[in-house]
């Protein structure tokens, strides 16, 4: 039997080291991503499709949650306020920390520390694209009639403070053409009236139109891109159509974690992420929707966020877009 002294100094042992005798190696129990947008969009097929893969790689269900709302900020709060634990993480553009800082007077989060980079997994090329039937068969011909008939072009977007509006801001700054702003409840109606021909233009990703291109319902005119699409061969990039100086910012897709989350953690998840992201049955998968890996690293994924800031916020202060 033990006496008191003996006794106390097991309990104590016993008690500082708790993580050598009780902790669990990560993931011990399911994974859960969350997608701020709502089922069906791009991001949540790459989230659905990355889910699978996580889920042979880390040996835990790893299941999707949708948390639409509020551009991306109901689910940003909600990964903001989450436990640091790797079992909640969080699919998204860099929006809520990109353009939400400067288009809203006050977020419920701080958009600095709300989060922790994990790794940046892919990007949805963007495209200026027009009804299939248009008289404009290029850029040159959609530029050089804006520059000619100033104000008489309009454009549809997905939402008045959207990433579609605010990039085809940067471009017809860019190429020095007006157009008249005519904003939708998201791409599917904005797509329906471009191919009515109700708007003349949108500029938006082609995961949600690359069948109506291939099928000449519309007709994409250049690329947001380095390279061209396989899946849309023929349609050239912004510096191929003429315009090597115009860059609008990429529209990616990264995974991010509650603030604080330990370092082991994020490093098991974002190579398990790099190695699903790199695999054929992926790039097959992402092909069909025209979305191209672009893997960063978390100093990188920080970097890039940093600078999508600065273009979107500019434009969102010109257009003096504010949102409470």
């Amino acid at each position: 039997m033990l006496n008191k002294r003996q006794f106390v100094g097991a309990l104590g042992a016993a008690l500082a080291a708790p993580k050598a005798v009780w902790a669990q190696p990560y993931p011990s129990k399911p994974i859960t991503i969350v997608v701020g947008y709502s089922a069906g969009g791009s991001s949540d097929l790459v989230a659905r499709k990355l889910a699978v893969g996580l889920q042979k790689r880390l040996g835990q269900s790893v299941v999707v949650e949708n948390r639409p709302g509020g551009n991306v900020i109901i689910a940003a709060q909600y990964i903001a306020n989450a436990r640091p634990d790797g079992y909640t993480i969080f699919l998204s553009t860099s929006a809520p920390y990109s353009m939400n800082p400067t288009l809203y007077r006050k977020l419920p989060y701080d958009p600095e520390t709300a989060y922790s980079a994990i790794s940046v997994l892919c990007h949805v090329p963007q495209a200026i694209q027009v009804p299939g039937d248009s008289a404009h068969a290029s850029l040159r011909d959609y530029v050089r009639f804006g520059r000619e008939n100033r104000g008489k072009l309009n454009y549809g977007s997905a939402g008045s403070a959207s990433q579609s509006r605010l990039e085809m801001e940067m471009f017809n700054t860019g190429v020095g053409i007006e157009g008249t702003h005519i904003g939708f409840q998201g791409s599917a109606p904005a797509f329906v009236a471009l191919m009515s021909a109700q708007v003349d233009s949108v500029f938006t990703d082609t995961s949600g139109s690359l069948d109506f291109i291939k099928t000449g319902k519309i007709r994409a005119l250049a690329l947001a891109s380095d390279q061209r699409l396989p899946s849309l061969p023929d349609v050239p990039t912004l510096a191929e159509a003429g315009f090597p100086d115009l860059k609008i910012p990429a529209v990616w897709f990264g995974l991010f974690g509650p603030p604080k989350l330990p370092q082991e953690i994020v490093a098991a998840i974002a190579a398990a992420a790099r190695e699903e992201m790199g695999t054929a049955e992926m790039a097959e998968f992402m092909g069909k929707f025209g979305i191209v890996a672009m893997q960063r690293t978390a100093a990188e994924m920080g970097k890039l966020i940093r600078q999508d800031a600065q273009a979107y916020g500019a434009v969102i202060e010109r257009l003096n877009l504010k949102l409470d």
